[in-house]
Parts: C-alpha cells; structure tokens; sequence
C-alpha cells in the first residue's frame, strides 16, 4: 500500500509539472511573437507616432529633414 501511495504521488506532480511546462511553452511562443511583430512594425510606428513631431521641431530650428 505504502508504494502504491508513492505512485499515485509522483504522478500527481508529474501532471502538475507537465502543466507548468505546457503554460510555459504557450507564453514563450506568445513573446516571441510579440517581438517578431515589434521589430517588423517598429520602424513603421515609429514614423507615425514621431515623423510629425520630428518635422515641426526641425521646421522649428531652420534646419529641414529630408522626409518633411
């Protein structure tokens, strides 16, 4: 009886560990995901958000950026 308990033990935190590993993986893959995105996109927001604000501080200092 005493082994069996230890059994049923083990296999328990097997299923738990197994778990923990599987959210692991999902959340690896959701990361770099994220990051593939990013750096694909970076340049792309980084032009909408900040190409205005470039344009008038440079149309503010006399000195014109090419892309304005």
């Amino acid at each position: 009886m005493f082994i069996s308990l230890i059994k049923a033990r083990k296999g328990v935190t097997r299923k738990r560990g197994q778990g923990l590993v599987e959210y692991s993986l999902i959340l690896v893959l959701v990361v770099v995901v994220a990051v593939f995105i990013l750096s694909a996109m970076g340049q792309t927001v980084q032009n909408a958000l900040y190409g205005d604000v470039a344009c008038s501080m440079a149309d503010a200092s006399g000195d014109p950026l090419p892309d304005c």
